[in-house]
């Protein structure tokens, strides 16, 4: 995705790893992998602040990204992140790496909250390119806006067929007043209920 510039659903839905996995972990994979795209300013400059410089291997900075976002966006128990990073890191062929993951990602669940409210995360979150058009095109307190609204995951709406209330009540959703069905963090749409119907 950020190495290849592909789209993340297409990229992971040609996974063969990720399709073996139970529809839980599927979901929590996909889930983590777009926290970490839709963070990488944050987490990136969290990553820098914890290094002399930053690592020149995709897989650590990678696996650094991945432990991050853990961390700091999803609310995983610190012991289980930084060892889940160690041990990719060794799965992924960068086992020298192992004490730099380990110690940034100790670092960050020590330091990480209050680093991360010291960040201007809708800045650092969107690209200069993308700032400086949006703020030339709306102004910068509108920018700053759209910036900020682009963090958090976008609910998804389906038209659906047959009864709305009860496609709500099956998916977790909420009916909305066009007839449609409003789902929040409903994850890649292929993996709902009632889909391949």
């Amino acid at each position: 995705m950020l190495d290849r510039h592909r789209p993340l659903d297409a990229t992971i839905a040609e996974d063969s790893d990720y399709g073996a996995l139970d529809r839980r972990d599927r979901a929590f994979v996909r889930l983590l992998v777009a926290t970490v795209l839709r963070r990488c300013g944050q987490i990136d400059a969290l990553i820098a602040g914890c290094v002399d410089r930053p690592p020149r291997r995709a897989t650590t900075r990678h696996v650094l990204r991945l432990g991050v976002a853990q961390l700091l966006f999803l609310g995983t128990p610190p012991h289980a992140a930084v060892d889940q990073s160690v041990t990719l890191a060794t799965e992924l062929g960068a086992p020298g790496h192992r004490g730099l993951i380990n110690a940034v990602l100790r670092r960050i669940a020590r330091e990480g909250g209050t680093l991360q409210a010291a960040q201007d995360a809708p800045r650092l979150n969107t690209p200069d390119w993308l700032w400086r058009s949006w703020t030339d095109a709306y102004g910068e307190d509108l920018c700053r806006r759209i910036a900020a609204a682009h963090l958090d995951e976008p609910p998804l709406d389906l038209t659906v067929v047959g009864d709305p209330d009860d496609w709500a009540a099956r998916l977790g959703g909420r009916r909305l007043p066009t007839g449609s069905v409003r789902l929040a963090n409903a994850g890649a749409p292929a993996e709902l209920a009632g889909y391949d119907a």
